[in-house]
């Protein structure tokens, strides 16, 4: 598939980083045209993403130079969650090494584990980061709050927040 807006782009039928490209070109032109007609193409997008998710090498997903803080990412959707609510401008592989770094640590990344800790106790463990996130003083904030929403919600079960719900 081809598309142009002043220059030639190449999108392969079944390429993760290509899909997201169009994504983001389809709504970029959309809106600049005043229309949000992408909306009704999000869940076949989305669908098509999910079909691709064991194909795609999980380094280009999840850059980090420790291939084990890759593997806590896909495995355990806490450490995801905690993850995406961080990420405020931080360097990629800062962001996706927090939560091994913190398992390293604590030898753990569970949150009804994480629950029982004091905000002190929390801001400990961001301070002792070899590297920070960029609002340091806010992640401690936001990591307490996605546990509670987590723990308090959802069971301690994060992938639940998106279990049985639609893709897009």
């Amino acid at each position: 598939m081809t598309f142009t807006n002043g220059r030639f782009i190449w999108i392969k039928e079944h390429c993760l980083l290509d899909l997201l490209i169009y994504l983001v070109y389809c709504y970029k032109i959309n809106c600049f045209e005043g229309k949000m007609s992408t909306e009704k193409h999000l869940p076949e997008i989305a669908s098509r993403l999910l079909e691709l998710h064991d194909q795609v090498d999980s380094s280009y997903l999840f850059p980090t130079p420790e291939p084990k803080a890759r593997t806590l990412i896909k495995q355990n959707p806490f450490a995801f969650c905690a993850v995406v609510c961080l990420d405020r401008g931080t360097k990629a592989d800062i962001i996706w090494t927090i939560p091994y770094w913190i398992q390293q640590r604590v030898g753990h990344f569970d949150p009804k584990r994480f629950y029982q800790l004091s905000f002190e106790e929390i801001s400990q463990l961001f301070e002792a980061l070899p590297k920070k996130p960029r609002y340091t003083n806010a992640a401690p904030i936001t990591f307490q709050d996605i546990t509670r929403v987590v723990v308090e919600q959802f069971s301690g079960d994060a992938e639940a927040i998106w279990r049985h719900r639609n893709t897009a």
